[in-house]
């Protein structure tokens, strides 16, 4: 299976390095694994290693649809639309009201700022002032139009709500994928250690692979990249 780039996704430049680094490890293992003894452990963490990155893959996209779910300026455009509406509906109803003084449906400005508020409001006025749907369509708005601009609004909050939980469970099932996918490449480790101790060259191509380039912290200083070995990992030993 081709795997999936995330070159060009919104995930962390931390998370990046390290899923560009398991892609190494699992291509290492694809090319080694005959080095390793059947009954070797490392035939299982390299296993692991594709596994999560295939899960990766799946969780960033997830990440990135809810992060558009969720975003403000959806819920932003909503809630102007309805704004706009009932200031319309508002001075409507003042027009109508010097006829029919026993319509109940007015607006004192400004608008509540609170989101719930302003639902509320709007679901007042409309309740109100549908009876006299007929007089406010004559001056050019419905009560369907009242309605509609505030389902639409309570449905991008909710949408934005339940985006931004979805994009919190996508992020930590990112950080539970890499978890297990580390947990996996500590292991290698230990087996690349005690398995290719005497194959300088393989050793070589796995210092290579397992390293995991460091962010930079500007462009003006550019850093080499450098191993990062597990803490528990053991000293490999150097090429002769």
């Amino acid at each position: 299976m081709t795997p999936v780039s995330l070159e060009d996704t919104t995930m962390k430049i931390r998370d990046r390095r390290r899923y560009e680094m398991l892609i190494r490890v699992r291509g290492f293992g694809a090319a080694h694994s005959q080095l390793f003894p059947s009954t070797s452990t490392a035939h299982d963490a390299f296993v692991i290693v594709a596994r999560e990155i295939e899960q990766l893959g799946a969780l960033d996209v997830a990440e990135r649809s809810a992060s558009q779910a969720s975003g403000a300026q959806r819920k932003a455009a909503a809630r102007q639309v309805l704004a706009a509406t009932l200031t319309r509906a508002g001075l409507t109803a003042r027009v109508l009201a010097k006829t029919n003084p026993q319509l109940d449906a007015q607006l004192q400005p400004p608008l509540p700022g609170d989101d719930v508020q302003l639902l509320t409001l709007a679901r007042q006025f409309a309740s109100r002032a549908a009876p006299y749907d007929a007089q406010f369509a004559g001056h050019g708005i419905t009560i369907a139009e009242i309605e509609a601009s505030t389902i639409a609004f309570e449905q991008a909050m909710h949408q934005r709500g339940m985006g931004h939980d979805d994009r919190v469970r996508a992020r930590a099932g990112i950080e539970s994928a890499f978890a297990r996918a580390m947990d996996a490449v500590e292991a290698l480790d230990v087996s690349v250690a005690n398995c290719l101790g005497g194959d300088p060259i393989a050793l070589a191509v796995w210092r290579h692979d397992r390293r995991i380039a460091p962010t930079r912290r500007s462009s003006a200083a550019p850093t080499e990249p450098v191993d990062v070995p597990a803490a528990s990992a053991p000293r490999m030993p150097e090429a002769a």
